[in-house]
């Protein structure tokens, strides 16, 4: 077990050390080199998650997803590698306040997916973000009305929270997704939050019933490239059928 402590500092070096380490909160941890072999893991409230040098990666077992965020927590200068449908980033909190959540200098392969149904309220500031090989068209939360469903990004912000008193803060520059030869699967970014429809209004009734829910208050966003492809046949059609309301989530 290689690591070494510095105040509120740690130094891993592999699997063994980051496992130790990211049992404590407030606490920074600095990677430098590639760890591989890795489990999910949860990043406590309060502590960090930094890359030291450009070499610095973070490589998770097959069918295992990543790093789930709690509160107060920054990702910095790393790159994070998962299976394209797994979770690489995600959001594990109990608490209704995230405090903010700063991503930055990040290259995920697989998914970024940010998504509560209780958090009232988060501040997410996300800067420099590339997002590669994601595949979320097996996603199972899926915004629905007029008996269609909304496939999630590969980068996805989704306030799910049905308290219209839920509101979240989004400020994201320099977000890119995806190449030309391996686009990102599903709706490449994805940020949605407030009123929900039900899933079998009709669309010759004129407007929509909804339900008023959680917001996101989004302060700027900024893209690079992204390419996406959602998987719909070339050259094929799709019928809409109504869903039953009970399959909705």
């Amino acid at each position: 077990m290689a690591h070494s402590t510095v105040g509120t500092h740690v130094v891993v070096e592999d699997a063994a050390s980051l496992a130790e380490a990211v049992q404590r909160t407030h606490v920074v941890i600095e990677v430098a080199g590639r760890l591989h072999d890795l489990e999910k893991f949860t990043l406590l409230e309060g502590s960090s998650l930094v890359g030291t040098t450009s070499e610095a990666e973070l490589v998770f077992k097959p069918d295992s997803d990543g790093v789930a965020l709690t509160a107060n927590n920054t990702l910095q200068n790393l790159t994070l590698r998962s299976d394209p449908s797994r979770l690489t980033l995600s959001l594990e909190s109990a608490t209704t306040t995230l405090g903010q959540l700063k991503l930055q200098d990040l290259v995920v392969y697989g998914r970024l997916h940010l998504e509560s149904s209780i958090v009232m309220t988060a501040d997410l500031v996300l800067t420099d973000v590339q997002v590669y090989d994601g595949d979320s068209t097996s996603a199972l939360h899926r915004p629905v009305g007029y008996g269609v469903e909304v496939v999630p990004g590969s980068l996805t912000i989704y306030n799910r929270c049905t308290d219209p008193q839920s509101r979240w803060t989004l400020r994201a520059e320099n977000l890119s997704g995806g190449t030309r030869n391996v686009p990102l699967r599903g709706s490449g970014i994805f940020i949605f939050g407030g009123m929900t429809v039900p899933a079998n209004a009709d669309p010759q009734g004129g407007s929509a019933p909804s339900s008023p829910g959680g917001m996101i208050d989004l302060k700027l966003l900024t893209t690079g490239e992204i390419h996406t492809n959602g998987n719909i046949p070339a050259g094929k059609g799709l019928t809409l059928k109504q869903r039953d309301r009970s399959s909705a989530f």
